[in-house]
């Protein structure tokens, strides 16, 4: 409440300046066990019956968070990929049951980040890495492959260009989407 001010006065900046005050205050407000989730902002485990099991996390790092995918079982002894990101994590999440693509959604400066890897028994690939000026969209195309919508920020009062990221033969291809 001590950081309450008037709608008139809150600026991108004003925000920008508090809002380092506010993750410190929280985190030393915040009381969890370290031992069981330490300094983890999200997990997943991405299960291959029969072939490999993988646990993906978001943690704290050096200069914001890290990635981390550290395989269970299935791989290489001891195989895992990281990478660390300055931008704040939103989401990390799935589309389908079954596949082997991890997106994470993330914030940073004034667009949204979309980062998408494969993980598998034969390593960790990003496959895409894009931004966009307003939320991100998830779908999936008519013939059943996952896409992702981006939309590119624009001068004036107009929407900007939506590019639709599809996944095909392994890799996102983008194109421009004259429907939106």
């Amino acid at each position: 409440m001590s950081l309450a001010t008037l709608p008139l006065n809150v600026r991108y900046g004003w925000y920008m300046g508090l809002l380092n005050t506010c993750i410190v205050a929280a985190k030393r407000n915040l009381r969890v066990d370290q031992g069981s989730l330490g300094s983890i902002s999200a997990s997943v485990t991405l299960v291959d019956p029969g072939v490999s099991d993988f646990r993906i996390e978001v943690q704290d790092g050096p200069v914001g968070y890290r990635w981390v995918a550290d395989c269970l079982r299935g791989c290489g002894k001891g195989m895992r990929y990281s990478q660390d990101i300055s931008d704040t994590p939103i989401s990390l999440f799935r589309l389908w049951d079954g596949d082997d693509l991890i997106y994470l959604v993330w914030a940073g400066g004034s667009a949204y980040r979309v980062r998408v890897w494969k993980v598998g028994v034969t390593g960790v690939a990003k496959l895409l890495e894009a931004s966009s000026a307003s939320r991100p969209e998830f779908l999936t195309m008519s013939g059943g492959e996952q896409a992702v919508r981006t939309r590119e920020r624009s001068e004036g009062p107009e929407a900007g260009r939506s590019i639709v990221w599809t996944y095909r033969d392994g890799v996102f291809r983008g194109n421009s989407d004259p429907g939106h």
